[in-house]
């Protein structure tokens, strides 16, 4: 387990800079990615809910280059209250990323995508800054069409700020940080072959 940990760097670095950018063929400036995607959270205890929420959202992106793209989303997520609260907890994210894709295997279009975002995050009636890391794969199943799975954080790095009221009137929370799991698809609109074209 160990030994795999340590391969998974060298494996993205030889992606990113061994892997020919003619595999990015549904990649090409102006390609525009549209998807939809269900995602597991893995919440803060911070939130006074239980540990895992559920919900779903949705991307808009497009390539500047065969490699880097520009993406905007927006995710919503509720989760069952502890006793403290009474209410199910929502929360909502809206975050602009750049993504790095690394290209692999013979589909064009499929790549590991790294990717850093920044945007906000709406819990009951607070809203707070926040910074998302991420790691995903695109999988091209045809020249318009793939799936999507993400891993990614969404961190409120808010050591001034009051984003949160604990329900049971003790502290307040100034920072939190929730965990994404996300599955979808993601449609390629300008590609050879897409309804783009």
């Amino acid at each position: 387990m160990t030994t795999s940990r340590h391969l998974v760097l060298p494996v993205l670095v030889w992606l990113a800079v061994m892997q020919p950018a003619s595999i990015a063929g549904a990649q090409q400036p102006g390609t525009v990615e549209v998807g939809g995607f269900l995602q597991l959270d893995r919440l803060d205890g911070a939130l006074r809910t239980t540990r895992l929420g559920g919900g779903a959202g949705g991307r808009v992106g497009v390539f500047m280059s065969p490699r880097w793209e520009l993406e905007g989303e927006f995710s919503y997520s509720q989760a069952d209250p502890e006793p403290t609260r009474t209410t199910k907890a929502q929360v909502n994210y809206y975050v602009a990323r750049v993504a790095y894709d690394a290209p692999w295997g013979r589909m064009p279009g499929s790549a590991v995508i790294l990717d850093l975002g920044a945007g906000g995050a709406r819990i009951d009636e607070h809203s707070a800054f926040v910074v998302s890391p991420g790691i995903g794969l695109r999988a091209q199943l045809a020249s318009a069409v793939a799936l999507r799975f993400d891993l990614l954080g969404m961190i409120a790095p808010n050591p001034q700020r009051q984003v949160f009221s604990d329900p049971a009137g003790g502290n307040t929370v100034t920072h939190f940080a929730n965990y994404l799991a996300r599955a979808g698809l993601s449609l390629m609109l300008g590609t050879e072959g897409s309804p783009g074209r």
